[in-house]
């Protein structure tokens, strides 16, 4: 039995379409394939998830014959190459909306998933397994591990600060929009409730915007004038904060969920798309605050 899961996107969207797939597959102890074409077609996107500790198998014509075919399923323009799906008549789940779908439950190997799947729902089930597998195969800098070590040890709070092509990309931003200065100083001060003082880190794409927020703020360091470190490595490190803040983006949704403080507090943002018909009513988390 096998469970392939069709990957787009950036970071966060891959750990969303990771995690339902391999929930489904553990549910019956079936292998799980990725399908990676998407990558081969975006050259502004990459496959990330072969930077952690995951199981990412590839599917391959000897094994899509095997449990395909064998089962007379008949397929159309199968292979652009050896190690990808491109298409098929197999029994296939598309998402049709972005709130849980509780049909997920209803399916059986072998299937296609086709969608995001944003909800901790589709794979709460495994949670501590997946904390464990999305973990950096390569060690860090020595800089970047003391760093590491002072988000552990004190009230650390990472405030992800998304922009990039939420700005640039007209039509990008038509759907998500930004998170303004006013949520995040709303954040921290809903944040005081439950820590006294806490140590802002500030994570974000646009470096001007991170310092001109971090002089708005009066403290906190931003991360990238602090030490170099890639998207990866800075998404490793906002993950070993105590607190989270997290912006309208699913980078920081897993760095929150990741986060393995006992006490974390989560706060993200009420208006998540500008595009109001998108459902995200099961996004967020139940112990998470939206504001």
């Amino acid at each position: 039995m096998i469970v392939a899961i069709k990957l787009s996107g950036g970071l966060g969207n891959q750990l969303f379409q990771y995690a339902a797939g391999r929930a489904l597959a553990d549910k019956f102890n079936a292998k799980l394939y990725i399908d990676k074409s998407f990558f081969l077609k975006s050259p502004n996107r990459k496959y990330l998830l072969d930077e952690f500790n995951i199981k990412d198998t590839f599917i391959t014509k000897k094994e899509l014959v095997k449990t395909f075919l064998n089962r007379e399923h008949k397929f159309l323009d199968l292979f652009k190459n050896e190690n990808t799906i491109i298409e098929s008549s197999a029994n296939k789940f598309i998402e049709t909306d972005f709130s849980y779908n509780s049909n997920f439950n209803n399916l059986m190997p072998p299937v296609i998933l086709e969608g995001y799947w944003q909800s901790e729902k589709y794979f709460e089930n495994i949670s501590d397994k997946l904390k464990s597998e999305i973990s950096l195969k390569a060690p860090l800098a020595t800089k970047l591990v003391n760093l590491k070590n002072k988000l552990i040890s004190s009230n650390s709070v990472a405030i992800h600060l998304r922009r990039g092509d939420y700005i640039s990309n007209k039509e990008i931003n038509q759907i998500h929009g930004t998170c303004d200065d006013s949520y995040y100083l709303k954040a921290l001060e809903e944040l005081k409730r439950f820590e006294s003082e806490v140590s802002p880190f500030i994570f974000s794409d646009d470096v001007e915007a991170a310092i001109n927020f971090q002089k708005k703020l009066g403290s906190g360091i931003v991360v990238s004038t602090e030490v170099a470190a890639n998207d990866l490595e800075e998404f490793h490190l906002m993950s070993s904060c105590k607190h989270f803040v997290i912006a309208n983006s699913t980078f920081s949704w897993w760095a929150a969920w990741l986060g393995k403080s006992d006490s974390k507090v989560v706060i993200a943002p009420r208006k998540w798309f500008n595009d109001q018909s998108k459902n995200d009513s099961d996004l967020i988390p139940n112990n998470w605050i939206r504001i």
